[in-house]
């Protein structure tokens, strides 16, 4: 779904580029401009022009992400998800028929309303960015495209400046940390009939316990499991690699509902303190692993922030 998403915005952003910016009308005022591409689409966070434009308010970006979440035309990129989904039998586990594509539908639109109040909303919010995507309606249609492929990687923040969006390696850091070290490290699933995996018969209503811990350990699906890798995250290495190699939130119906959003989260978190902080924890720290119903550590692990703007200047409260 998330790679559905992806190509829809890059679509959509080198659709807009190529469109025509608000026309001026006989009376010198502007034409309003369009909020749908192709009248499906939803379009509100595009701005005519990066000129004389104004920081946004929080109110202002949050309404921003509730027009783009609950446009019919989002209801309808859902539903039309939902049944491309259901067609491929893309999660056997939702099954077929009106419950079936429900629980699509659900899981489509749910993706839509959370990215686009974490993109929109949340994240320019905390980390003072401008969430608009700034058409640019003159030059040639190449020069033009060239801005729309810069406005995929390049934000702009609330004080006009450009940063590089950058959070792909937060992103594969978190994913490797809770590979080594999953929180829910053991889960049980009892099965409603008989089934046979790997050779084994397993009887219908029994305990079958999974463990993502010594799955996300084997050497037959991860090289060198043992070494922090983030870089064994990126789509060319990833290739291959079976669905259920990596389910460190459970999988299936009964995967966590907060998956995406504690992802999210965690990049937002790790991004903004590692941007002000230097994290140093005390020599020869080592500790060990406490199983519990979560994955913890065996002893309180006190790090001490070191303030990045003011060199070996230390932060006391820990």
């Amino acid at each position: 779904m998330i790679k559905r998403i992806l190509c829809i915005g890059i679509a959509a952003s080198l659709t807009t580029c190529l469109a025509p910016c608000q026309q001026i009308l006989a009376d010198g005022t502007q034409e309003p401009e369009a909020k749908r591409i192709l009248g499906i689409v939803p379009n509100y966070r595009t701005s005519p022009s990066i000129q004389d434009s104004e920081p946004l308010t929080i109110g202002e970006k949050f309404k921003i992400a509730s027009d783009d979440s609950f446009d019919r035309g989002t209801v309808a990129l859902a539903a039309i998800f939902a049944g491309q989904s259901q067609l491929t039998n893309a999660n056997r586990s939702f099954g077929q028929g009106g419950a079936g594509y429900a629980r699509y539908f659900g899981t489509a639109y749910g993706d839509f309303v959370i990215g686009n109040y974490m993109t929109e909303g949340v994240f320019p919010t905390l980390l003072h960015q401008d969430p608009r995507y700034f058409r640019r309606g003159i030059g040639s249609g190449w020069s033009r495209l060239g801005y729309a492929m810069k406005q995929i990687f390049w934000t702009h923040r609330d004080s006009g400046f450009e940063d590089l969006a950058r959070l792909g390696y937060t992103e594969r850091v978190i994913q490797e940390s809770m590979r080594i070290y999953p929180p829910a490290w053991v889960f049980a699933r009892t099965p409603v009939e008989d089934d046979v995996i790997g050779g084994y018969h397993i009887p219908a209503k029994s305990l079958v316990v999974i463990s993502p811990y010594v799955t996300h350990r084997l050497p037959d699906l991860w090289e060198n499991p043992e070494i922090f890798d983030p870089d064994r995250f990126l789509p060319k290495r990833s290739e291959g690699r079976p669905r259920f190699a990596y389910y460190p939130f459970s999988a299936g119906p009964r995967q966590c509902v907060g998956a995406s959003m504690a992802t999210l989260e965690a990049q937002m978190i790790i991004s903004m303190t590692a941007q002000r902080y230097q994290l140093s924890a005390p020599p020869g720290l080592s500790p060990g692993l406490k199983p519990r119903i979560s994955l913890t550590a065996d002893r309180t692990l006190w790090l001490t922030p070191v303030s990045r703007a003011c060199a070996g200047s230390a932060v006391t409260d820990r």
